[in-house]
């Protein structure tokens, strides 16, 4: 999905579609046009998946709230 703005809804959409994840190992979400907000809702249902291996958000503005 990497380079498709998706935005921040798009984003809060796969963290809840993370949250039943049992097979993705690998997801690219760089330059999607997401910000803090959507990076802090990705980063609390990250905390619950244990089957993403690798996840990139290169290129978006996610600031130095997002990175908390």
């Amino acid at each position: 999905f990497n380079t498709n703005q998706i935005q921040d809804e798009g984003c809060f959409r796969f963290s809840e579609a993370l949250l039943a994840n049992f097979s993705l190992k690998r997801l690219a979400l760089n330059n999607c046009g997401f910000g803090s907000v959507a990076c802090i809702k990705l980063a609390q249902a990250l905390s619950l998946n244990s089957t993403l291996t690798e996840l990139d958000i290169s290129f978006n503005q996610i600031g130095d709230e997002g990175c908390d």
